[in-house]
């Protein structure tokens, strides 16, 4: 919850990216358009991480490509994007992703990722 229910952003998301070469994340629930927030938040975090070469360990209420819960008959533009992150999970979880180098565009210290949380 403290990563995407709250109000953050890309830079909050780019400075975890930069601090930590793994992170894990626990009880990502199951999501759909009534949480359109928290899926575009998680959607952006799991952009960033995946670009930064960043490893995820992570819990879930489903697969990755359970997790978003769609509207019957209808076309949204997180659907589509959520697709892509469900894809992403799921080569996050390889052995070939996992055998990157972590790639933070620069370096903090974790005590700043810290402040940030607080």
């Amino acid at each position: 919850e403290e990563l995407c229910s709250q109000a953050r952003g890309a830079s909050d998301y780019i400075m975890i990216a930069r601090a930590f070469h793994t992170i894990i994340v626990r009880n990502i629930p199951n999501l759909s358009l009534e949480r359109l927030s928290e899926v575009k938040r998680l959607i952006v975090l799991i952009d960033i991480l995946y670009d930064h070469k960043v490893k995820l360990i992570c819990s879930a209420a489903a697969s990755p490509f359970e997790l978003f819960i769609r509207p019957k008959n209808t076309a949204h533009d997180e659907a589509f994007a959520f697709d892509r992150t469900a894809s992403r999970l799921q080569e996050m979880q390889s052995e070939e992703y996992k055998k990157q180098i972590h790639s933070p565009p620069d370096t903090i210290d974790g005590n700043e990722f810290i402040e940030l949380i607080r």
